[in-house]
């Protein structure tokens, strides 16, 4: 299927709220996201979340996939490859998990 319009004509330079997740691609009755949130109340380069999530259909909590943690400059992992797996194609979370630790890995 073609792109839809409103697709091909959006700005590539978006901006998105704090805590709100990025839809990246719905499969098997789960929205999997990209999530940037705050930590114990603070975001800044010391504190902050970058995650991939995966929200089942009808339920409002995710479930990560993939989450670095900053707390007060210290990096925490989290994996969930088993879900990752079950959800995703595995080429396809290793090309997404890839991209995200690229970003993290441009931060300050």
């Amino acid at each position: 299927m073609n792109s839809l319009p409103f697709a091909q004509e959006r700005d590539p330079d978006q901006s998105f709220q704090v805590g709100a997740i990025t839809p990246i691609r719905i499969k098997k009755d789960f929205l999997v996201g990209l999530v940037v949130d705050e930590i114990s109340g603070k975001f800044d380069q010391d504190n902050f979340l970058l995650a991939i999530t995966a929200t089942h259909r009808f339920k409002y909590a995710g479930r990560y996939l993939l989450a670095f943690r900053r707390i007060e400059g210290r990096t925490e992992i989290f994996e969930n490859k088993h879900l990752a797996y079950n959800i995703l194609e595995q080429q396809t979370y290793d090309k997404l998990r890839e991209r995200v630790v690229q970003l993290y890995s441009q931060l300050p």
